[in-house]
């Protein structure tokens, strides 16, 4: 699958999804959101191209890495993830704003991550299919 058809049919579905989404549902939609993008990052290479109005930040080689200039900046990516045997994920930060929780994909992160603490989470609210959706 195509980087940028991917990362563009990613941020139509976030946008559906957490526009449908209860209030009280809205942190469990977020992580679904979350569990494709992660399918997503499995798939992207150092060398696809990138958009950052789209995505400025992924995860590219198990590193949170910016998009800069139309291409993945590897060099300049955070290892953290490879020295504390960590998994880069999109994960969900909610924060309110104005009686507002997030807003378009302003609610998404890319970061390392402690994949049981995650999967607890996951368990939690209740959302099936794992860091990836696919479990």
């Amino acid at each position: 699958m195509r980087a940028e058809f991917l990362l563009s049919s990613l941020l139509a579905t976030a946008v559906l999804l957490v526009n449908t989404a209860s209030a009280a549902s809205l942190e469990g939609e977020w992580y679904k959101v979350a569990q494709m993008y992660n399918r997503g990052y499995r798939d992207l290479n150092a060398s696809d191209p990138c958009d950052a109005t789209q995505l400025e930040y992924a995860c590219v080689n198990n590193a949170p890495t910016r998009c800069v200039n139309s291409r993945w900046d590897v060099a300049n990516a955070d290892v953290g993830c490879q020295l504390s045997d960590k998994t880069c994920l999109a994960t969900v930060q909610l924060f309110q704003s104005a009686g507002t929780v997030g807003e378009g994909n302003g609610a998404l992160q890319t970061a390392c991550v402690f994949t049981d603490v995650y999967g607890r989470t996951l368990e939690r609210l209740g959302i099936v299919g794992g860091l990836y959706g696919e479990d």
